[in-house]
This record gives structure tokens, C-alpha cells and sequence, in this order.
């Protein structure tokens, strides 16, 4: 969290700018024009057919990141798949609180302190 005042200014939020466009938008151009590359060879060399089945499928699953960058919604769907995939180790939990016993809190006769472990 940032102080924000008008001698001190949050920048966090600011997006750095390269020849007038944020550096997020200038990634999802260039990963547009190297989409286009491709598929350009795709219609190119592929038969009609063989068009239709791969170069549709490549748009989209190429295409979706960058859209993602421009519309700025990127980060919230990284977070969705890394929270997804991510492998938590929590205790088990009954929903119940255990209450202990005086008893349990006693040194046992048999152990003693200066006991290797």
C-alpha cells in the first residue's frame, strides 16, 4: 500500500510508456504481429481443408493471451490457473475443538529432560 499526496504520487498503478503505449500493450502487439506471421504461412501453404482445421484453432489458442494483455484482465486469470493448480497442505480438520485434559500437560515418570532424543 502507497501514500498517496501531491508531492508524493502512488506510481505503482502507472504503467510505463514506450512510443506512446504501455509496455503491456506494446507485448500484445508484438505477439500479434508474430501470430499474423503465422498464420500468414499457414493459409499460405496449407491446402483448403487443412486451413479450416488448423489455422482456426492456432488464432485461438495463440490469439488469447494477447487479447487478455490488451483488455488488461491477464493477471486475474494467471491468478485463477496458479490457484488451481497449486497444491495446499492443510491439516485435517474435524470442525470441532479438542479440550485436553490436566493429565496430558504431566511430564511422564519414564521421560526425563536430560533424555537423548
Amino acid at each position: 500500500m502507497a501514500i498517496g499526496s501531491q508531492f508524493y504520487k502512488d506510481v505503482s498503478k502507472i504503467e510505463r510508456k514506450v512510443w506512446g503505449i504501455s509496455i503491456r500493450q506494446f507485448k500484445a502487439y508484438v505477439i500479434f504481429i508474430g501470430i499474423a506471421i503465422v498464420l500468414g504461412i499457414e493459409i499460405f501453404f496449407l491446402p483448403d481443408w487443412a486451413f479450416l482445421i488448423f489455422c482456426v484453432p492456432t488464432a485461438l489458442i495463440l490469439g488469447a493471451y494477447p487479447v487478455l494483455l490488451l483488455l488488461d484482465a491477464w493477471r486475474e486469470k494467471k491468478r485463477k490457473i496458479e490457484l488451481y493448480f497449486y497444491y495446499e497442505d492443510r491439516p485435517y480438520r474435524s470442525g470441532q475443538i479438542r479440550r485436553y485434559e490436566k493429565h496430558e500437560f504431566t511430564q511422564k515418570e519414564t521421560v526425563k529432560e536430560t533424555d537423548s532424543i
